[in-house]
């Protein structure tokens, strides 16, 4: 089965929002620091998605081809929840997590998901297909 990278979890995204009607502002790479995704909705409104992937997309890293543990899905979760905060604090804009929908991505989320109702980050499950399933909490 074919994993997911960051950058496909992106793109698949964008597309995604594109076809809503919202307007693409920039995306980052893998290899960029930064937003990971930034798009305007049709009010103006900035919409910021942190993205993960389900395996590394560095050849010669450990987990390059191979799928993240628990442990590594737990911390990159932590990390975009950080992220979502500290930019809904910041720029008053809607956020959302991009993720590969695969069992141990949801199972972290379908623990949190009452917690992101409450603080609007909505979730973007992405299929390897590129097929995108959106739980929008945004108010």
């Amino acid at each position: 089965m074919k994993m997911l990278y960051e950058s496909k979890v992106i793109d698949y995204v964008r597309k995604y929002l594109k076809q809503k009607g919202y307007s693409f502002i920039k995306n980052a790479n893998e290899n960029q620091t930064g937003d990971d995704l930034i798009m305007k909705d049709c009010k103006n409104r900035l919409i910021i998605i942190e993205a993960k992937g389900e395996t590394s997309s560095k050849e010669g890293t450990k987990r390059f081809g191979e799928p993240f543990t628990k442990s590594q899905c737990k911390t990159h979760i932590s990390i975009a929840l950080l992220r979502a905060l500290i930019k809904i604090e910041e720029k008053k804009c809607n956020f959302g997590i991009a993720l590969p929908k695969n069992k141990i991505n949801e199972e972290i989320i379908n623990k949190i998901q009452n917690n992101l109702k409450k603080l609007s980050i909505s979730i973007f499950w992405v299929n390897n297909n590129g097929n995108v399933k959106e739980i929008n909490n945004w108010k």
